[in-house]
């Protein structure tokens, strides 16, 4: 295509041609990205899963709830559970939700992975308490 053709294209379709930026903005130092994104209180909250899992590999020996015959991986999914139902409910008061979390966690968790309720209500509490700061 000619210059002329280009100019008849760019008026007819209104599109705007593609102009070179100045050296000097090739030139000029990038500002550092931000990497870690704020959060003002109430607005959210963030998790490291894999911080918060080994937290629990490292307390649970220890730990008065849980059944000594079972592994920590038996543990897994009902931690998660716990960390899921705060970032979905951190809002409300843990006594105002913890009746119907037994119900969620019945209909949420597999069968076959979940731990007796005793086990699993210790586990959530303890979770929220932790992530409360408390």
């Amino acid at each position: 295509m000619n210059a002329t053709t280009l100019s008849t294209l760019y008026s007819r379709t209104g599109i705007e041609p593609l102009r070179r930026a100045p050296a000097s903005d090739y030139n000029r130092r990038m500002e550092p990205m931000e990497t870690k994104k704020q959060l003002a209180p109430g607005e959210g909250v963030l998790l490291d899963i894999e911080a918060e899992l080994e937290y629990w590999r490292r307390i649970f020996p220890t730990t008065e709830f849980r059944d000594a015959s079972l592994p920590f991986e038996d543990y897994v999914p009902t931690i998660k559970f716990g960390y899921d139902c705060f970032l979905l409910f951190h809002r409300q008061p843990l006594a105002e939700i913890l009746p119907s979390l037994r119900d969620r966690y019945n209909k949420s968790v597999p069968r076959h992975q979940q731990l007796d309720w005793r086990w699993a209500d210790q586990i959530v509490r303890h979770a929220w308490g932790r992530m409360r700061g408390s």
